[in-house]
């Protein structure tokens, strides 16, 4: 992989072009560490607010609660969006969904083996669930906190993923499922850390994360769509 958390903090490593990106801060591992030591000294991390972000979401809940709501609002439109599609009949393969894994991880199910899998499984909704990893509000907390976690997320940075994740349901047809949340996820958090940090992971950065965290391999490229 092009780039990764070992890199330096100061981005002037090869995986980087030579702009003006090539010269900002990154938050890589070495920075995290120093600056987990920094809060430690301090008494913890800050993370002042820099947009409008409901203060009721944030009072005394620690960065684990906050994981912890926001799966459970997570699982709750998966369950609500396939109860939706199957209700319409709605096809959830990625030919028809913009978010599907199949776009974006590594030896997944293409669009073009799509059709052949769907009718060998009897239909749409028995290939998104042979396909779609079996979702609980647990495994959708795992992947929200280690992420946070491993990319040293202050809680506000994952409440701003979950406005995003309802702005993206309520202004598109968009529905969430086991096939898609997932790279939703992703997605809103990485656009949320860097709207939120002044120094953010790269998208090398999280790809390698998620790879460590997760298991998931994305596709070269695939968070640049």
């Amino acid at each position: 992989e092009d780039g990764g958390l070992a890199v330096g903090s100061l981005s002037t490593s090869s995986s980087a072009p030579a702009t003006f990106k090539a010269r900002r801060a990154r938050k890589t591992k070495e920075f995290i560490g120093r600056a987990m030591s920094d809060a430690d000294r301090q008494g913890g991390l800050d993370c002042e607010p820099q947009c409008d972000v409901d203060p009721q979401l944030l009072e005394e809940a620690d960065a684990h609660e906050v994981s912890t709501k926001v799966a459970s609002l997570i699982f709750q439109h998966v369950e609500d969006g396939e109860a939706a599609a199957a209700a319409a009949g709605v096809d959830q393969g990625p030919a028809e969904d913009d978010f599907h894994e199949a776009h974006f991880v590594r030896r997944r199910c293409c669009t073009r083996c799509w059709p052949k899998l769907r009718l060998a499984l009897g239909g749409a909704r028995g290939a998104s669930n042979a396909l779609g990893r079996q979702v609980s509000k647990q495994s959708v907390y795992r992947l929200i906190d280690g992420i946070s976690t491993a990319l040293y997320f202050c809680k506000q940075v994952v409440v701003l993923s979950a406005v995003y994740t309802e702005r993206l349901l309520q202004e598109t047809p968009a529905l969430l499922n086991s096939n898609n949340w997932r790279s939703v996820v992703v997605a809103t958090l990485l656009i949320a850390s860097k709207v939120w940090e002044d120094v953010h992971p790269w998208n090398a950065d999280f790809e390698e994360c998620l790879f460590e965290v997760a298991g998931i391999r994305y596709k070269r490229g695939a968070l640049y769509r």
